[in-house]
């Protein structure tokens, strides 16, 4: 019944909204850009006026920073999630360390993607 670019699509689907938490929106705008995309690359290739292909690419370009904004948003969100698992580890390790009765040996230590995240503009 399906294809297997269809069972690929139906994955990748499944794949922004379980194991990356996009919501349906999201994927829906995902599919369209990349529909999109598609188009703008066939218009392209049929036209040589530089006055098309310049609308064609500004139009790709809108879309590709559009994907790029909701990615690094989406990093950031994900950034900030892990930086407040390891401070409730840290916690675990330095009661951990005190029930032993040692000094908590384990310093809260945000992550790296935080880092770049917020580096980012």
């Amino acid at each position: 019944m399906y294809d297997a670019s269809d069972l690929a699509r139906l994955q990748f689907i499944r794949g922004l909204r379980d194991d990356a938490g996009f919501s349906l929106a999201q994927i829906g705008q995902l599919l369209e850009d990349e529909a999109a995309r598609e188009r703008g690359r066939e218009r392209l290739r049929q036209t040589s006026d530089p006055a098309e292909r310049r609308v064609y690419l500004t139009e790709a370009q809108e879309r590709v920073e559009r994907q790029i904004a909701l990615l690094e948003e989406k990093a950031a969100r994900l950034a900030t999630m892990i930086d407040e698992a390891q401070v409730r580890l840290a916690r675990i390790h330095g009661r951990l360390a005190e029930l032993d009765g040692k000094p908590s040996a384990h310093p809260i230590r945000p992550s790296k993607r935080a880092a770049v995240a917020k580096a980012r503009p």
